[in-house]
């Protein structure tokens, strides 16, 4: 495998941080050519990586799970450019034998939680941890659903050695996180999918849902594929709209619709519960879809659009884009994507429909603009999950690393950066400055 020069050079950097508490790497070489997207022809560079050696959580033999995962969703704190939330999705899991396979869990007893996080010069500093609780105080947990209740994903959890472990009708798998002026979140998830409310102290507030006695959300959602929810969530800048993106196309009507390109934005209004819908069309089919999503205007959002390989993997990635979507010329589908609802030619569902089937019905799906390329600046891993925008066109990416494990073949295997057999995978914050 040949490996430009200036991506050897950076990925050196980041494996020299592995023994490291609060490093930070900053590219010595040329940024690799990459897209213009700027009216003035200017392209992103990157300013700096920081990163921080994760503590062990446990050992499960010679696999070591890391307290981290806080990559999973990112938020600035209001009013700052260099103060975040840092946000974990469920906890340490990896698919284990059997078909459908088991879920489990090397910490069953961990709780989602969001980390405080601020960036000193070039260092990255975390500080204690916000517990997720659920209203009565008592810390949630990410095992999965009870089979047939709302957001259930028919997971089965387990331990390590294959004990079950018993359902959690409040289990959480957050992924995106918006952070209010008033101290409170919102995080969005990929179980229900639901929007749910934590105060300051990370006691939940309320819970939007797609199912139940009165859905707030609409009830489609509840046909999310599982592990492919509510991937990204942010706020209008007039902090009244919840905007959430589907990481993969709904199964609507089934699974068959699985390498669909249609994926949804919600809209959901914080005070009078309305909502309104529109299309993100996927590069091509098969990606593991979009990671999150961040307002830059009431219309236009950055989207995340990935595969789910390494730069320097087996194979190797291919797609790893942030896009500018504008939805001001977008069709709200909200009438027309009810589940098996064939509104589009009277034959198929949103999510049956091809580019050219939805554009001889006169459906609109958002216009996107490329705005970095993060395989052209030698991006080396494989999940970017959060995103921030702070003043002046400084753009954060974080990458979820999964705790550090991966499930390598049923079994629990540790998750490593190649094309190192030997440096562990960690969280990483890009500063990439855009022109």
């Amino acid at each position: 495998m040949r490996l430009r020069a200036s991506a050897v050079l950076l990925l050196t950097g980041i494996a020299a941080l592995a023994g490291c508490a609060d490093e930070a790497s900053t590219p010595t070489a040329a940024e690799p050519a990459g897209p213009s997207f700027s009216r003035s022809g200017g392209k992103p560079s990157v300013q700096f990586i920081a990163r921080r050696a994760p503590d062990v959580l446990v050992n499960v033999g010679s696999v070591v799970v890391t307290q981290s995962g806080y990559g999973s969703g990112m938020a600035l704190k209001p009013g700052s450019a260099r103060n975040f939330y840092l946000l974990t999705d469920r906890g340490p899991n990896y698919d284990g034998l059997g078909s459908p396979a088991p879920k489990r869990f090397p910490d069953p007893s961990f709780a989602p939680r969001i980390y405080p996080a601020h960036i000193a010069g070039t260092k990255l500093q975390l500080g204690t941890p916000i517990i997720l609780k659920g209203p009565d105080g008592t810390p949630m947990s990410g095992l999965p659903i009870p089979s047939g209740g709302c957001g259930s994903t028919n997971e089965v959890g387990q331990t390590v050695d294959g004990t079950p472990l018993a359902a959690d009708p409040l289990g959480l798998d957050p992924e995106g996180i918006v952070a209010m002026a008033d101290g409170t979140f919102w995080l969005s998830d990929e179980y229900g999918p639901f929007m749910v409310q934590f105060d300051a102290t990370g006691r939940e507030l309320r819970r939007f849902a797609p199912c139940g006695a009165s859905p707030e959300l609409p009830d489609v959602y509840a046909k999310r594929r599982p592990n492919r929810g509510m991937e990204g969530l942010t706020i209008t800048p007039d902090g009244q709209w919840l905007v959430g993106i589907m990481q993969s196309p709904l199964r609507n009507p089934s699974n068959a619709v699985d390498n669909s390109l249609v994926t949804r934005i919600l809209f959901k209004h914080i005070n009078n519960g309305d909502t309104r819908e529109y299309l993100y069309l996927l590069d091509r089919s098969g990606l593991q879809g979009n990671s999150e999503i961040l307002a830059i205007s009431d219309t236009r959002f950055l989207v995340i659009e990935r595969d789910g390989t390494f730069l320097f993997g087996s194979p190797m990635a291919t797609l790893k884009k942030i896009y500018e979507v504008d939805i001001s010329g977008a069709t709200d589908v909200s009438a027309l994507g009810g589940f098996n609802q064939l509104s589009v030619g009277g034959t198929k569902t949103l999510e049956q429909a091809t580019p050219a089937d939805l554009e001889a019905a006169g459906i609109k799906a958002g216009i996107k603009t490329l705005r970095v390329d993060l395989l052209a600046l030698g991006y080396p891993h494989d999940k970017p999950e959060g995103l921030a925008l702070a003043p002046g066109g400084f753009l954060f990416v974080i990458n979820d690393d999964d705790f550090g494990v991966v499930s390598q073949g049923g079994v629990l295997g540790q998750k490593f950066l190649p094309p190192s057999a030997t440096v562990r995978d960690a969280p990483a914050l890009w500063q990439i400055k855009l022109p």
